[in-house]
């Protein structure tokens, strides 16, 4: 879902179209309209060059007639078309002038809010949700209550860029937008925050939170009024469609019409709502595909405005060199010839000095840009999905390693491979999790099985990865020779798995792996002094795709994965909830 980034209010919101003869206004306010329709209409149709040309005059017309407060909301909507046109460099630059004028103009108390939100927007377009979380937070603290509009923008961004990684969340910042487009009487904004809550309960399957949603947007949508955004009644009823086991029809909406969100991410849904996990899983690659044809691209575009911005200083260096050069070698002529000796060596050794300094200090600059662009590159392949992100830095790598223009030398190029390799091994392990989520019933057959055998191999491979130093121990009263009729290799992937979930939430202290018989049952139990669940997560930590830190690897899918393979073997694994001082995970399999 996009934002309208406009935040012009005041004369800006109330301008309309002047009649030719422009009777009773005033020849600043013909002007103003004059440039505000070509901002406008350049802002949405572009092409750089005039867009930025026209701004740049809008700007200066409104500085000499002393509108400074229309002045910086027409900067801060320049730096919101750099977002909008992937310009990350020059975005920054415009948010940092930005904030730059305001504290000189003493106005960052009533309007140091804009410069916050416009580097909100460029850390969401280039994907770090947290920071751009974080400079959101500040906008809204410092806008208070006089710029509502301002607010309800930024909290329906905040619910667009946590509806996956928190849901619960999501819903809040959409319950406060909802808020804000009550008291300022914002149906545009109202509907949009219907549509964002329902589409959360539709991604995570609450289909009785998802119609109360669909309800009101229906009986809003019911009052005609003018101002009402259709743009999202194609998502609400493909969604409704899929609750109601329509998953065709929902299908074919979502294909032919347009959605105004990411409609793999809602085709996806639709495919698990049905089962079709190869509908599901065509869908992934395809929107990997995508999104890294993306990202090349913007790449390519900051790239560009790098190279002409390092062009651009390297002229004004030579032409300020030149004419120094050109205005002391005139004062030269002018003095007699053996002062003109003199000063010719001396300026000469001078400027061969400065020249030297010179080319030093852009060798610096240049290599600073360099490792500033190095640091941009790997920070856009970063993406927020974990599927994508090995995928950017398998491209960048292998890029790196086949380059004619980078000398590597050994250890440099071992250590690209081993990176290209632990990133494959993401990717391998997200796709195994995916394959063990559709197991079937007959892929392993039951044996006899030793049950401390298996066990020690599971601490032994725990013990590899144990990098935080933590103390892993195994304990039983079983003998050694005690064996029970299970699947081998499910149990082992089970354990394996609660391991590593016990390895990646636990920073120090101990893992304990315990193996007992508890009458007619085979009971394994794991340990650990890590974070621990909240209590609020319980019933929720076994769903697929839940991650309870969204800064934690992993897609979501180890616990559902576990839990699926213990059913099969007609068992169960679950949370020790009277255990607070880590977390507890009990596997259960009969005997």
């Amino acid at each position: 879902m996009s934002t309208c980034r406009f935040c012009l209010i005041g004369v800006l919101m109330s301008l309309l179209p002047l009649p030719d003869f422009a009777a009773g206004y005033t020849e600043f306010e013909i002007e103003h309209v004059r440039h505000f329709k070509l901002f406008r209409q350049l802002y949405d149709e572009g092409p750089d060059s005039a867009f930025y040309e026209a701004a740049a005059k809008y700007e200066l017309f409104l500085r000499n007639a002393g509108k400074e407060v229309e002045y910086f909301k027409i900067k801060c909507n320049e730096g919101f078309y750099d977002v909008n046109h992937h310009h990350m460099i020059r975005a920054m630059k415009t948010a940092n002038l930005l904030d730059k004028e305001i504290h000189e103009a003493g106005m960052a108390d009533e309007l140091g809010y804009l410069p916050l939100g416009l580097l909100g927007d460029i850390n969401k377009a280039s994907h770090n949700m947290k920071r751009a979380l974080e400079f959101y937070e500040q906008a809204l603290e410092q806008a208070g209550d006089h710029d509502k509009k301002f607010s309800l923008e930024k909290y329906i961004s905040m619910a667009e860029m946590v509806y996956l990684s928190a849901p619960e969340q999501a819903l809040e910042y959409a319950d406060k937008a909802l808020k804000l487009s009550e008291e300022i009487d914002d149906i545009e904004y109202k509907a949009k925050g219907l549509a964002l809550k329902g589409f959360v309960h539709f991604l995570n399957g609450k289909s009785e939170a998802f119609y109360s949603v669909y309800n009101g947007y229906e009986a809003l949508r019911s009052m005609e009024h003018p101002r009402f955004s259709h743009r999202y009644d194609n998502l609400m009823l493909a969604a409704r469609l899929a609750f109601d086991h329509d998953y065709f029809g929902a299908e074919s909406l979502a294909t032919t019409k347009k959605l105004n969100i990411d409609r793999s991410l809602v085709l996806l849904k639709i495919y698990a709502m049905e089962g079709n996990v190869q509908k599901g899983f065509n869908t992934i690659t395809h929107r990997v595909v995508e999104l890294d044809s993306m990202a090349a691209s913007i790449q390519e575009l900051n790239l560009n405005d790098m190279e002409a911005e390092m062009e651009m200083n390297r002229l004004k260096t030579e032409a300020t060199n030149n004419r120094r050069l050109a205005t002391r070698t005139m004062m030269a002529l002018v003095v007699l010839t053996f002062i003109f000796l003199i000063v010719y060596f001396a300026t000469r050794r001078y400027l061969i000095k400065k020249i030297r300094a010179r080319n030093k200090e852009l060798e610096v600059a240049r290599d600073k840009a360099e490792e500033s662009d190095r640091m941009k590159t790997a920070f856009i392949r970063n993406m927020s999905h974990e599927i994508r992100t090995p995928l950017n830095a398998i491209n960048g790598f292998s890029q790196v390693l086949c380059s004619p223009a980078y000398e590597l030398d050994d250890d440099e190029r071992t250590n690209l491979q081993q990176r290209i390799t632990e990133n494959v091994d993401s990717i391998t392990e997200i796709v195994k999790e995916l394959l063990d989520m559709s197991k079937g019933e007959s892929e392993a057959l039951k044996s006899e099985v030793a049950p401390l055998v298996v066990c020690r191999r599971v601490v032994q491979l725990a013990e590899q990865k144990n990098v935080n130093g933590l103390d892993i121990r195994f304990d039983t009263p079983l003998p050694e020779f005690f064996t029970f009729q299970c699947h081998e290799q499910n149990l082992e992937q089970i354990l394996n798995r609660l391991m590593d979930n016990a390895l990646k939430f636990t920073e120090k202290g101990s893992i304990l792996l315990e193996c007992y018989q508890q009458g007619a049952l085979m009971m394994f139990r794991v340990t650990d002094t890590g974070i621990g669940v909240k209590a609020e997560e319980h019933d929720h930590i076994f769903e697929t795709f839940v991650k309870l830190d969204q800064y934690k690897g992993g897609v979501g899918l180890g616990l559902a994965v576990c839990r699926r393979l213990a059913h099969l073997m007609g068992g169960d694994v679950t949370l020790d909830t009277q255990y607070t001082e880590g977390a507890r995970f009990l596997l259960s399999l009969p005997l």
